[in-house]
């Protein structure tokens, strides 16, 4: 796991649902932060798993953990809730093409605070910002 990096921006695959919602807040107040998927894309994480967890631990105000995956690892979405959205059958692809492909759902855009909470920066997102940078897509710490 690495540390949050204040000031860095997670985007969610989808929007969350609020039934699904509450029940992860009932959780997370028992067993504590979550533990986030995320691609590094350079200036930007993006969320491969998580969604609910990820707005959960805004509104609850707790940090979340983060497990940054570099953009050339393997990511086995067959193990994966997202899975469906790959209806050709893959099973395997790298980072990068699974944080791509998130980018095109709709999700929310989170700031990582200087106490490494989150703060909810836009409720949906259907493409980056444009003052938002492309992915760097080369060697990450």
């Amino acid at each position: 796991m690495r540390a949050a990096i204040p000031n860095m921006r997670v985007y969610s695959i989808h929007q969350p649902h609020s039934d699904h919602l509450e029940a992860v807040k009932h959780t997370m107040r028992q067993i504590g932060p979550p533990v986030i998927r995320v691609v590094d894309c350079g200036p930007y994480w993006v969320a491969i798993e998580g969604t609910h967890r990820l707005r959960a631990a805004c509104d609850l105000e707790v940090p979340p953990q983060f497990v940054v995956h570099s953009p050339d690892e393997d990511i086995v979405v067959s193990r994966m809730d997202i899975f469906s959205m790959f209806p050709d059958g893959t099973h395997i692809l790298s980072a990068r093409e699974v944080a791509s492909e998130c980018l095109n759902w709709g999700g929310s855009c989170y700031q990582i605070r200087e106490d490494g909470r989150l703060a909810c920066e836009e409720a949906w997102v259907t493409s980056l910002p444009e003052e938002a940078p492309e992915p760097v897509w080369g060697t990450y710490s």
